[in-house]
């Protein structure tokens, strides 16, 4: 249902249209302030300065701002992959990995796991690279970890068929190129041990501009990158916390 209709339900009991209520069911009042217990929250020292330092465990490692989008580049690639592939395939759960979520190194050697045994290994090897797949890549679960991971290890872009619309959030939230090719073009891919990517720029200045793909073997297809200005912003900066870093939003 929707969060209105779960509202109204809530208030009232029973299964509502929330357009059919009145504004009689806004009216409520609180006998006793709710008690707050601020024991666990810490102020800063001087709350006017914005570089106070932020105490993090042992496994805790900052995201760092990654390099923003050029115009073109060659891409070794590395996994081709078929339609439906889920973000458990990109970057499994389960009690090895979740306890391990906030530590992107030790993270990230779990990319890929169930796909590719040696994705991490040749990912190291070879650092920038892409991954080519069909339709619906990155359905499932919208962990951010599964576009986050891959990153970490030099991800940057996924040619396919077509993203599952939460992981291309997640992707472009980190830098990662998500580029949509025709499905009838996808099987002159396959083989191709590289790619090179161009019209970069003048698709995230220029929304719906076509981007080329050109194969090691001769092929040249047309892809797109479905995102509106402000994600293709954020694509170009490199991700949002490069685009934060780049409006002196938070420090470097």
């Amino acid at each position: 249902m929707s969060p209105e209709t779960a509202a109204a339900s809530s208030l009232t009991g029973r299964l509502e249209d929330p357009r059919e209520l009145t504004p009689r069911l806004a009216e409520f009042e609180v006998s006793e302030p709710l008690p707050l217990d601020w024991k666990a929250f810490t102020a800063p020292l001087d709350p006017s300065k914005r570089d106070s330092e932020l105490w993090m465990g042992p496994n805790h490692r900052p995201i760092p701002p990654f390099p923003a989008l050029p115009d073109a580049f060659e891409l070794p690639v590395l996994l081709t992959m078929g339609d439906d592939v889920s973000t458990d395939e990109i970057l499994p759960g389960g009690t090895d990995v979740l306890p391990a979520w906030s530590d992107l190194e030790y993270m990230s050697r779990f990319t890929f796991r169930d796909v590719s045994s040696d994705y991490v290994a040749r990912a190291k090897a070879v650092g920038d690279h892409c991954v080519v797949a069909g339709g619906n890549y990155g359905q499932g679960s919208s962990r951010e970890h599964a576009a986050l991971a891959p990153r970490m290890l030099g991800l940057r872009a996924v040619v396919a068929a077509s993203v599952a619309r939460i992981h291309r959030e997640n992707l472009i939230a980190f830098g990662v190129a998500p580029i949509r090719v025709p499905e009838v073009d996808l099987d002159r891919l396959k083989g191709a041990t590289a790619l090179v990517i161009s019209g970069l720029r003048n698709a995230v200045e220029n929304p719906g501009a076509p981007v080329s793909v050109r194969a090691d073997r001769g092929v040249v297809i047309e892809g797109r990158i479905d995102a509106g200005p402000t994600e293709l912003r954020t694509l170009a900066a490199g991700g949002m916390i490069s685009e934060c870093v780049q409006d002196n939003w938070v420090a470097q």
